[in-house]
């Protein structure tokens, strides 16, 4: 969920508009697991980026040791 990072070059590397997190939140959201094999398709910039996208919805982002912050708390 992030519009930042790079595409570090898996076959398959997924990637969501920041937008969707409204919909996700407006969707009755308040926990998501990242604990995934693509969270990092785009890199660390990404993925600190999507905790942040999450955690500005009211979103608590759980399962992954990079989250940090108060979306990982």
């Amino acid at each position: 969920m992030s519009s930042k990072g790079l595409n570090l070059g898996s076959q398959y590397s997924f990637r969501m508009k920041p937008e969707a997190a409204i919909s996700l939140s407006e969707a009755g959201f308040d926990v998501l697991s990242v604990a995934n094999n693509h969270i990092g398709d785009w890199g660390q910039k990404a993925a600190l980026d999507t905790f942040s996208q999450l955690d500005n919805v009211g979103i608590k982002a759980v399962g992954s040791k990079d989250c940090g912050g108060t979306a990982c708390q």
